[in-house]
């Protein structure tokens, strides 16, 4: 059979040149000189070797040339590469391609990735500075890629968000606070979120306000009070005085602390008799 003899010498000697062009081109990137080596490389490639297209497509992304590295890497996947399709999958999540990404990946591992005769990789990213990138995690591609589910997050992020500034005004949830209680002879047009002050600062907010009967039958007005944590431990002979935000009727709840060592329990009652409701400003209209 000399002729199929000679098809077999002819086809060894085609894979040993192009073996040689690609070595050659390896050679030339290592000086720096990536022109000459990138025409070392398409003469490998074109004789039709896969490793010489995967080592042009290395050289094109490196250059930016990103449309025509993805052209190298589809014919070395179709020539059986599997750092061809390995690569091409890289190249096509860029893209959102996660599907066609996905079976390129599946490619590559089925071949193995053997990384004999690619040091061109090695010599770029040690140029470039560049570390090699992984596939991203299929948790990650389904979570971006998935418009219902972000969809679902923003819908969620909203409602926290409404829910957050509707309830504002009784002091903001998932915040520890503790409850004073004051009996106090008049309401005075207080009303739920009016700030409570103690020596000029802000410290808590009227939570509720409700009416109360007293042990002496009389009737008197509750507020239900929630304090900052951090101040809310109050002694027993501190004071309340409800006072003017404004003119424009504002109201909020002086707390002056006293000096006792003994102090009121979580939810204890601040008796009536150490509140003071000054004449407010509506009181001195209503004269009129």
């Amino acid at each position: 059979m000399p002729g199929r003899r000679d098809d077999e010498a002819l086809a060894a000697g085609d894979r040993s040149g192009a073996e040689g062009a690609w070595a050659r081109g390896d050679r030339l990137a290592a000086d720096g000189d990536l022109t000459a080596a990138e025409q070392a490389y398409r003469e490998a490639d074109d004789a039709g070797d896969a490793t010489a297209a995967t080592k042009l497509g290395l050289l094109l992304e490196s250059l930016g040339r990103r449309e025509e590295a993805q052209e190298a890497y589809a014919r070395a996947d179709t020539r059986g590469d599997g750092r061809g399709a390995f690569r091409l999958g890289m190249l096509l999540s860029r893209q959102d391609r996660w599907d066609e990404a996905q079976a390129a990946w599946e490619r590559a591992e089925q071949r193995g990735t053997d990384l004999a005769g690619l040091d061109l990789e090695r010599e770029l990213r040690r140029r470039s500075g560049r570390r090699p990138q992984a596939p991203p995690s299929a948790d990650a591609r389904s979570a971006l890629g998935n418009p219902v589910l972000v969809g679902a997050m923003t819908v969620l992020v909203v409602l926290v968000a409404v829910f957050l500034a509707y309830n504002a005004n009784a002091g903001l949830p998932f915040v520890p606070t503790r409850e004073l209680k004051v009996d106090i002879a008049s309401g005075s047009d207080l009303v739920p979120g009016d700030v409570v002050s103690e020596g000029g600062f802000d410290v808590g907010l009227v939570h509720a306000l409700e009416p109360v009967k007293l042990r002496s039958g009389r009737i008197a007005a509750q507020l239900v009070l929630h304090l900052d944590q951090k101040y809310g431990r109050v002694p027993v002979d501190s004071r309340v005085i409800v006072r003017p935000r404004s003119v424009l009727g504002l109201k909020y709840v002086d707390l002056v602390v006293g000096h006792s060592r003994r102090l009121f329990a979580d939810g204890g009652t601040m008796p009536i008799a150490q509140t003071e409701v000054p004449v407010q400003f509506e009181d001195v209209f209503q004269m009129f």
